[in-house]
């Protein structure tokens, strides 16, 4: 039985990446594809809250698609600075 190693790298890395593989392995063949991916646009901004202060969202945009996430970091210093659990802070906040 064989092993599989799967490498994620830069496609200029390739050459590169193919001569460590022959040369640090037993392989005889490599097989490689192309991944492509699409994000949805990002912008923060800050909210006021009535019991948390300022938090900080992550808006995402993709043509029609939009979504908000508080961001951790804010969540965590909220819930450090009013001694509550994040869970409880993003149950209470609508965005």
């Amino acid at each position: 039985m064989g092993h599989i190693l799967r490498v994620v790298t830069n496609y200029n890395l390739l050459e590169n990446i193919t001569r460590l593989i022959f040369t640090h392995t037993s392989t005889i063949g490599i097989k490689y594809y192309e991944i492509k991916s699409v994000c949805m646009n990002k912008e923060f901004k800050e909210v006021s809250t009535s019991n948390y202060g300022k938090i900080k969202l992550k808006e995402c945009t993709y043509k029609d698609i939009k979504k908000s996430y508080p961001e951790f970091e804010s969540l965590k210093e909220a819930s450090k600075k009013f001694n509550v659990s994040i869970a409880k802070i993003k149950k209470d906040i609508k965005f």
